[in-house]
This record gives C-alpha cells, structure tokens and sequence, in this order.
C-alpha cells in the first residue's frame, strides 16, 4: 500500500515509523524546523524505549500537491489536531477531490468525520482514533511515544445489520497486523468515538487545568468526582447523536482510564508548549449537544470557562 499521513506529530509520526515496514511507501507531512529535521536526517521514534529512524518522503503541502496527486495513494490518514482540521482541508481539498481513496481520521473528538464526509461524502471517509497512546514531539525530527497505541477504526458512522465490510477496510487491517500496530474494525465507529471522548473529556480538560496526569487525577478521590461528573454530562450528550452510553459503561472507563499508566494528557502538552488547545473538540462538542436537547453540562461549562484562553 501507498500511505499518506497528514500530520506528522507524535501520534502520525509514531504510525509512519511502524506502516513503513510493511507498506510500498509512507509519505508524510510536516512544517518547519521539523519537516526539515525529517527531511535531513529521518523520522526517528523512540517508543517504550525503543528506538527507531525512518526514511519516510516527508513534504510540506504545497510540495504534496505539485509531486503527487491524491490517486497515487490507498489510504489517507490524518493525524492533525481537529483545530487544524478546517484550514488544513482549506489547502489539500482540491487536490483530494479527484481521487476515491479512503480517508481515515484518527483525531480527537467527534466531529472530523462528519466535517469530512460533508467535503468529500461519507463513502470516502473511515472514522478511527488512537487508543492508549500518548506522546510529543521532543524536538525537530524526533517523536516519543508510549502505550500499545491501537487504531479502532470502521466505515462512517457505522454499517447496517445487513451490510458488508467493505474490502479495503479489511486489506488496510492485514498492513496493520503486518505493522504490529494492534487494532479493531468496527461496524459502529461513531458510538467508540463518543466513548473515547467520555474518556477524553473527563480527564483532558481537568488535567490542563491542574497540571496532573491521568493517575493523579483518577486516583485523588476529589478530582476522581470532577472526572465522573464529566464523563456523565459527555454520556447525555452522546444521546443527540442517538448514541447509548450506559452507567456501567460510564463507570467501566472510568476504570479503563484509572488503570493506565499515568498519561501526560495532550491538552496538557500543549497548554505547556503555548499551542492552542483542542477545547472545541473535546468540551464544545459536548456543550453544543447538551444545549441542543435543553439539558446543562455544568462541570463542561466550568471547563469551558477555565480554558477559554488557551484554545485561540
């Protein structure tokens, strides 16, 4: 296969070193100081200690679109933070019209994929997100990363009782088995993205706000209580969407988030390193829902206004 990620950050960075084992050709893209660094020297990873450096074709975006067009590739993934979603399409979506190759966003929130298939129809897009990976950029050209960093990914929203997986979802499937990167396809992907963002919306915005990972903050009986209550207003969001997410669900990611090792939250990464945090996509999707069925989200609404800052 022939990947394109776009965005090379820790979390499309740390994909690229893996699916350039296996595949025909990785091609990522980056900006600054970093695509350079790539561009001279590899993409080097270093992943639960492990090391690695990848000769990945790194371009920035207007390189991409005169050396190559969008059908000379199987599967775009996008690996951008959802705030960079908009300007980035503004950019590349000329170029990926032409082509029917699938787009796979493994973003946080969720809202990308329905601002996708919008651009480009729902046939094209596959929603998908990174489980249990967390990760920065330590300098040009090098990403950390750690965690078993598994891909859930299916067809947008989800297929009927009556509907076969479509082929190339499969195919990509055996490229990531061949790449070691554990993953699942699933038939309902907008209902796991609600419950990553019941995840991430409890313990993201809270962890930005103190400073404390996500060990800290499920593990202190007071912040464990912001975290639930969170995670609840996010569950009775999800109902707009016609998304179910039970008590017990509810409480089983909670323990699902208490139970990992301690994770550096991105919106804590970033806050630190003056980048604009992702508070549209992890607290104003569930604000906007909320407001839309006249219910209130009082602990998002407190987020809200703790962060408001920070998301410019």
């Amino acid at each position: 296969m022939n990947i394109l990620i776009i965005g090379c950050g820790a979390i499309g960075g740390y994909y690229a070193s893996r699916l350039i084992q296996c595949c025909k050709s990785v091609t990522v893209t980056a900006r600054g100081h970093h695509l350079k660094a790539i561009q001279k020297s590899g993409l080097k990873v270093t992943h639960e200690g492990k090391k690695s450096i990848s000769a990945v074709t790194a371009l920035d975006h207007a390189s991409l679109k005169t050396q190559y067009r969008s059908d000379q590739f199987d599967v775009v993934l996008i690996c951008l933070k959802v705030n960079q979603l908009s300007s980035v399409l503004m950019e590349l979506r000329e170029w990926l019209e032409p082509s029917t190759c699938p787009i796979l966003s493994l973003q946080n929130g969720v809202d990308s994929e329905a601002f996708l298939a919008n651009a480009f129809g729902a046939k094209r897009i596959w929603g998908g997100m990174a489980i249990k990976i967390g990760g920065e950029v330590v300098k040009p050209g090098e990403v950390v990363s750690t965690g078993i960093a598994k891909i859930t990914y299916g067809p947008w929203p989800k297929l009927d009782k009556h509907q076969l997986m479509p082929t190339k979802l499969t195919i990509f499937a055996k490229y990531l088995a061949l790449a070691n990167i554990p993953f699942e396809l699933t038939s309902d992907i907008q209902s796991e993205l609600w419950k990553k963002l019941v995840i991430n919306n409890g313990v993201n915005p809270l962890s930005a706000i103190t400073g404390l990972d996500t060990f800290e903050l499920t593990h202190n009986p007071y912040y464990a209580t912001v975290v639930l209550s969170a995670m609840q207003e996010t569950a009775v969001a999800a109902l707009n969407d016609g998304v179910i997410i039970s008590q017990q669900d509810i409480e089983n990611l909670f323990e699902l988030i208490k139970n990992f090792a301690p994770i550096k939250t991105s919106m804590l990464i970033d806050k630190e390193q003056g980048r604009p945090i992702e508070l549209d996509a992890i607290v104003g999707s569930v604000l906007e829902r909320s407001k839309l069925q006249g219910v209130s989200a009082p602990q998002n609404q407190q987020f809200w206004q703790s962060l408001t800052e920070f998301a410019r």
